[in-house]
């Protein structure tokens, strides 16, 4: 979803598990917004899960240094 007007209710409302994902370039209030919108109805516990850990290193060009 790439806002909030996309958030499929309808389809999640008798959902006991539902998943949530996010990339880094998705903005934390659009998380947040879509949380509170389900707590708003129901009992909301988060599980973070951690399928990859990135290890990557963007050095500064040397002008920067």
């Amino acid at each position: 979803m790439h806002s909030e007007k996309e958030i499929p209710f309808n389809e999640i409302e008798n959902s006991e598990t539902i998943g949530i994902s996010s990339g880094a370039s998705a903005p934390e209030k659009l998380v947040q917004n879509l949380l509170d919108n389900l707590r708003k109805d129901r009992k909301v516990s988060i599980e973070e899960v951690i399928v990859a850990e990135e290890k990557v290193i963007f050095k500064l060009p040397k002008e920067l240094n």
